[in-house]
């Protein structure tokens, strides 16, 4: 009986400690509410810090496609490669009368396995892919988009260039039809950058909101995308984009501010500035011939 008695007393302690170890509901409820109430502090913290690093890797990239270029000039007497468009589908150019940088598919996508610059890119295609993406671009599906939704597609890259990569020396604007330019008696030859005034001051690699081909013309689209979704700047860093000057440098603008800088000739750029009360303009980041 004396042992019976000491076992119970044991079961008591052992069931005492065990409730005193347990949580009430209120007390789970009140830990899961500190929880949810750090979630919600560190969760945008951590969202902004991802963003932060996806446009500092974008940033990087268009560095380095900068210096490849670069490397490509100072082979190649001082001049810039031509940049291809989807037509650019016919078969291998002649390298010396069209060097163009690399090919694009009929459907729309870099084919980044032959080309002037294939030799100064990284050595393997995935490699270049990458090199050709920013990460907030792969996040949201690489959409493509011509004509305000007339054509939505896929697409393996985020940058494109200034439309005077692919000047025409026998035409006095930038011309776009590769089909004509192939078969034109005088093919075109590629940009000196020492004819570039200013390149400190003017954008090279632009990083577009939707690109659809290896340029960007800048041929309408105001602040807000209203006329033409062709060629317009990207805001996918928190409204800002990325964009690679002549002397390599990297800016994060907005749209706009791409806008407010840019009065190309001949197109139906609207420059928001030259509508202010204060003059001059800011200088013109698009017209590499310009001021």
């Amino acid at each position: 009986m004396h042992v019976s008695q000491a076992e119970e007393c044991m079961k008591l302690a052992r069931s005492c400690a065990a409730k005193r170890c347990g949580f009430t509901l209120v007390e789970l409820l009140v830990v899961i509410g500190i929880i949810a109430v750090l979630l919600s502090f560190l969760l945008p913290a951590m969202g902004r810090a991802r963003n932060q690093a996806y446009a500092a890797t974008c940033a990087s990239n268009m560095r380095q496609i900068y210096t490849y270029l670069m490397l490509y000039v100072n082979d190649n007497n001082n001049c810039l490669p031509v940049m291809p468009g989807i037509q650019c589908t016919q078969g291998e150019p002649v390298p010396s009368t069209y060097p163009v940088a690399w090919y694009m598919t009929s459907s729309g996508m870099l084919d980044l396995s032959r080309g002037s610059m294939i030799p100064y890119l990284p050595p393997s295609v995935n490699s270049r892919l990458a090199l050709f993406n920013c990460p907030n671009d792969i996040a949201d599906g690489n959409v493509r988009i011509i004509n305000t939704a007339s054509s939505v597609g896929a697409r393996n890259f985020s940058y494109s260039f200034n439309c005077y990569f692919d000047w025409n020396a026998n035409a006095t604007s930038p011309h776009f039809d590769y089909n004509f330019i192939i078969n034109a008696a005088n093919p075109p030859h590629a940009i000196n950058m020492g004819k570039v005034t200013s390149p400190a001051s003017k954008i090279f690699v632009v990083e577009e909101k939707w690109p659809n081909d290896s340029w960007c013309g800048m041929v309408g689209a105001p602040p807000g995308y209203a006329l033409d979704t062709n060629d317009v700047p990207a805001d996918r860093h928190n409204g800002y984009g990325n964009q690679c000057f002549g002397d390599g440098h990297v800016e994060r603008v907005t749209p706009a501010d791409v806008y407010n800088h840019c009065t190309h000739a001949g197109n139906a750029v609207i420059n928001v500035a030259s509508n202010l009360s204060n003059p001059p303009p800011p200088p013109d980041w698009w017209n590499w011939f310009g001021n």
